[in-house]
């Protein structure tokens, strides 16, 4: 003869699971939210750094902190423009996910 009361501990049971479930759920959906805007913001960030590097190194053509200060210190004063080229952008490429984003982008623009 089946008892009740084993039915009912189950069923509570189960709802103290469906609940927690519920609860994990909603948390992880949150967490996935705060992960994507810190992404944003991540990326923001990075494109801000890109571009400002871009204008230091534009800026310095006799001397910065990348290519040294040698033509500064002999006083050359020509303001001649220096390729600018994406190795000396020590900032920026120390980036893993901005590297994979500038990629991703130079793919898309070949295609």
């Amino acid at each position: 003869m089946p008892t009740y009361s084993n039915e009912a501990k189950n069923d509570s049971s189960r709802e103290a699971k469906l609940a927690e479930y519920e609860k994990v759920k909603k948390n992880l959906k949150e967490l996935i939210a705060k992960k994507r805007a810190m992404d944003k913001s991540l990326n923001t960030l990075e494109e801000q750094l890109y571009k400002l590097e871009g204008a230091y190194l534009e800026d310095t053509p006799s001397g910065n902190v990348v290519r040294g200060f040698e033509n500064y210190v002999k006083g050359s004063q020509t303001k001649k423009r220096i390729g600018l080229s994406e190795q000396d952008r020590v900032f920026s490429m120390s980036s893993a996910v901005f590297l994979k984003a500038k990629m991703k982008e130079e793919d898309e623009k070949n295609q």
